[in-house]
């Protein structure tokens, strides 16, 4: 509705009004920014700003106007990804053929050698195929660890494994001497302390075995959710460049069978879930408590089935709920 003057003019919704459109997904959760057409749309995006969460209110905002076909009306600063749509979850990423130990046969100083490589690479396309992250293209941009190198370097961590070894756990391999970005990706040098546990890595690192991971959040990404099919890409998967990204740790891992062929950027991200969930069965049973009974998923009782011993609809549950594989996370808005 356009008053005299021009102007949009705010329309007043009633209590269950607001909660019908709740339900139906056209107004917030609680009923805030309901918005049923243009006129709705254009107040909506003037007053997110004023939102208790205003990027939760952009993120209902854009999928209101996706829905309408008013794409057209979202600011261009708009645009990019917004904290609220970027999952905070911390993912691993692994790479394959950068790794090496230096000067192993010279002792000095307490050090036994020093890891040399690159824990990622920028500008490289990888296919990220995870039951916890979903299936997509993905890239680092230059620049997406220069703030957290600057600012958290000091307390960064060098684990083998991640700290999932069971004999090693979480104890460091040594102290990070250099880390910083060049033209080809995040690099490090890492002079191993003189320890039992580090003599153990010695002949597997001097042999190749391992690759190097990092565990991360994303900050800021660039997402494509309609790319053009390419050499690099020719599923047309959705493309997410990560623009920022918060380095928790990193280190020497060994890759599961199915990730160690050939060298570049892998996903991890299932591999070492699974390995923290295993062994903290506290925060596993936690987890289960959350997911509902109506997200088991149930099957013809065959005869092995039938033999089994009962299982609850919570025992069937998907540990990740009824997400479908191959959507990622961030685009589940």
């Amino acid at each position: 509705m356009t008053s005299e003057t021009g102007e949009e003019t705010r329309r007043t919704f009633s209590d269950p009004k607001r909660k019908e459109l709740a339900k139906k997904g056209a107004a917030m959760p609680d009923g805030s920014f309901p918005i049923e057409n243009e006129g709705d749309l254009r107040n909506a995006i003037k007053l997110a700003g004023n939102a208790k969460n205003p990027d939760a209110a952009k993120a209902h905002i854009k999928k209101r106007a996706r829905a309408l076909g008013l794409t057209k009306l979202i600011p261009e600063d708009w645009q990019q990804q917004h904290s609220e749509e970027i999952p905070r979850d911390e993912y691993y990423r692994g790479l394959m053929g950068d790794l090496e130990l230096r000067d192993a046969t010279e002792e000095r100083d307490g050090r036994i050698g020093t890891l040399v490589g690159h824990f990622a690479v920028f500008n490289q396309w990888t296919k990220i195929d995870s039951k916890r992250e979903g299936t997509f293209m993905e890239s680092i941009a230059p620049g997406a660890f220069a703030r957290t190198i600057q600012n958290s370097a000091a307390s960064m961590r060098v684990l083998f494994q991640h700290g999932h070894d069971g004999h090693i756990g979480e104890k460091p391999l040594g102290p990070i001497e250099v880390l910083r970005e060049d033209d080809h990706g995040a690099y490090y040098e890492v002079p191993l302390l003189d320890t039992t546990y580090n003599r153990d890595l010695v002949p597997g690192l001097e042999a190749g075995l391992y690759g190097s991971s990092f565990r991360f959040n994303v900050l800021h990404q660039n997402v494509n959710k309609k790319p053009t099919r390419g050499d690099a890409n020719p599923d047309g998967l959705p493309e997410r460049t990560i623009k920022e990204a918060r380095v928790r740790e990193f280190g020497p891992v060994t890759f599961p069978a199915y990730e160690a062929a050939g060298a570049g950027m892998r996903c991890l991200s299932d591999y070492f879930t699974q390995a923290t969930l295993v062994e903290d069965h506290e925060h596993l049973e936690r987890l289960l408590e959350f997911i509902p009974e109506e997200a088991a998923t149930t099957a013809p009782l065959t005869p092995a089935r039938q033999s089994a011993p009962s299982v609850t609809a919570r025992d069937q549950a998907p540990l990740y709920g009824t997400q479908t594989r191959g959507k990622p996370s961030w685009l589940l808005l």
